[in-house]
């Protein structure tokens, strides 16, 4: 629709071209108080589209470095069992061996064998 511009200049010449003009200024009128609410009502809705969003992002960032903080946390309970564990079968395989438990005998219980005088010498820390 093409934008009618009033000119200062132009006069109708009766009544009727008078009412004429009046109704072409008020349909111009209405026309931009249309097109202004359709902006404020399109404007207020991508403001309310955009809120959402950042609303959601914001919340599943939120889940999203919890879940890393606590994927973290038990990767280090993980590395700390898989080291108890790794230890604990390296002693069940040196239990096995009669010379480790001669020497844990000989260390922890100061156990001896007959003619063997065990000194029990105090550590420099």
């Amino acid at each position: 629709m093409a934008r009618y511009q009033s000119n200062q200049n132009i006069q109708p010449l009766n009544d009727a071209g008078q009412r004429a003009l009046e109704v072409q200024a008020l349909e111009l009128e209405h026309h931009n108080k249309v097109h202004r609410r359709r902006r404020i009502v399109c404007a207020v809705m991508l403001l309310l589209i955009t809120i959402m969003c950042a609303w959601q992002y914001q919340t599943r960032y939120v889940r999203y470095s919890a879940a890393v903080q606590s994927t973290q946390k038990e990767q280090k309970s993980l590395d700390a069992a898989k080291e108890t564990n790794a230890k604990l079968k390296q002693t069940k395989k040196d239990l096995k061996n009669d010379d480790y438990l001669s020497k844990v005998a000989r260390d922890r219980y100061l156990y001896s064998k007959e003619g063997e005088v065990v000194f029990n010498l105090p550590d420099d820390k």
